[in-house]
Formats: structure tokens, sequence, C-alpha cells
């Protein structure tokens, strides 16, 4: 299974098993959080998580979990075209280190396939890095 992942605009593009999903970081004001110099997303606790995918099967609807303590950050349905959308908060009280985002729906193929991307938060100032690491 092919796997790329490509970073434009301050935001990380993985392309797997037919879904091309996009995550990004938007401020408080609304402004795009930029990539820092590892091209990784570093997100303040109160910054949200923009998650843009195509590739689901029409009417599908998608998990967006974190993980290590689950907690769902909410649910998107595909549209027509099997694209999905949506901004979210990070979990109130979210911990310091290890962490993933998961996007759990089918794909195009109606195969089930679930995104991790590894969440970071720091001990010193809260803040998360985001960046595709498996399928």
């Amino acid at each position: 299974m092919s796997v790329s992942v490509s970073r434009n605009e301050n935001r990380v593009t993985t392309r797997v098993a037919g879904i091309e999903a996009t995550i990004s970081g938007l401020t408080p004001e609304s402004q795009v959080v930029s990539l820092d110099s590892d091209g990784n997303l570093r997100l303040d606790t109160e910054d949200q998580i923009v998650v843009e995918a195509s590739g689901y099967v029409a009417g599908q609807e998608v998990a967006v979990w974190m993980y290590s303590t689950p907690s769902r950050l909410g649910m998107v349905t595909a549209d027509a075209s099997g694209n999905i959308s949506g901004v979210f908060d990070l979990p109130a009280g979210i911990d310091s280190g290890d962490h993933r985002v998961v996007l759990d729906g089918a794909n195009e193929n109606a195969n089930s396939k679930a995104l991790f991307e590894s969440i970071i938060c720091a001990m010193y100032k809260p803040f998360v890095a985001i960046w595709f690491i498996e399928i």
C-alpha cells in the first residue's frame, strides 16, 4: 500500500488507500497555524483542528477521535462526492504527552480505514504536533 505525505500552505496531507486527508490548525482568531521548521503542526490548547478528506463512501459517517484517552471530537458525514470536513476543539483538559487523532470510516471501496495522526503535548506548555504516522 502506497502512502504519501506532503506539506503545503501550512497543511499536512496524506494519501493512502483511496483516502486523501488534510490536517491544519486554526487559532482562536481564525488564523491558520504555521507549520514548524520540521513540518509539524503545533497547536496551543485553545486552537482547533481542521480536517478535510476525500475518498469516503457517499453518506458515510466518519468518526474523528483523539486518543490516548479516547475522546470523540465529532462525526462528519461524507457528501455525495465522498468528501468530509470539520473543525474540532481539542478535548478539555488535554494532558501533556503522546496522543493520536483518528479518522475512522469506509473508503470508496467500502473498506473500513482509520487514519492515525500522532499528537504530542509538551510538559512545559501544552501544544499539539500533528502528523500522519500510520494506516
